[in-house]
């Protein structure tokens, strides 16, 4: 099982790695370049359930974690977070930042809350202005950010409905 799970997460780190090779890297939909392997987080103002500002440099955890993209609207998003195992979430809640988009700081509590008691104790941010979409020139959602440090190391973008491959490498980068 193991062995399987590993197979899983090399398989999808490559193809989320792939998304990032190229001499000029991949362009989003808009056309705009994304970051380099290894890119440094950029800066971007976000604002937590209280109403208070926090730039994305705070971010900061040591290690591995996760940076979670998604908007208030998406189904998809769901699966996303859905495909982070419950038994993993509790124990990766300081390696977890979710940032929603298209939603007011007020409403923010009103929506982790949908997500069970395990995902409320992660970090969450509104983006009702669209700056981190925009600075993290995203090209849809929801993403995931397998980040070490300040920077990011893969990108998964708009995973489709099998979520076999994608539950496998969020779960394993979080352990």
């Amino acid at each position: 099982m193991q062995r399987t799970s590993r197979a899983y997460f090399a398989i999808t780190l490559a193809l989320a790695m792939g998304a990032w090779a190229g001499a000029a890297g991949p362009t989003s939909q808009a056309g705009q370049k994304f970051g380099t392997p290894r890119a440094a987080l950029p800066s971007f103002r976000v604002t937590d359930a209280a109403g208070a500002a926090l730039d994305s440099g705070q971010f900061q955890r040591g290690g591995k974690w996760l940076l979670i993209y998604l908007n208030a609207d998406c189904r998809r998003c769901d699966s996303l977070l859905q495909a982070v195992s419950a038994k993993t979430v509790p124990a990766s809640t300081k390696k977890i930042v979710v940032v929603v988009g298209k939603i007011a700081p007020n409403e923010l509590k009103h929506f982790t809350a949908r997500y069970g008691t395990e995902w409320q104790r992660a970090s969450w941010y509104a983006d009702s202005e669209g700056q981190a979409f925009s600075k993290l020139k995203l090209a849809g959602v929801p993403v995931a950010l397998g980040m070490r440090d300040n920077r990011i190391e893969w990108l998964l973008n708009a995973p489709g409905p099998s979520m076999t491959y994608p539950r496998s490498a969020l779960n394993t980068w979080l352990k």
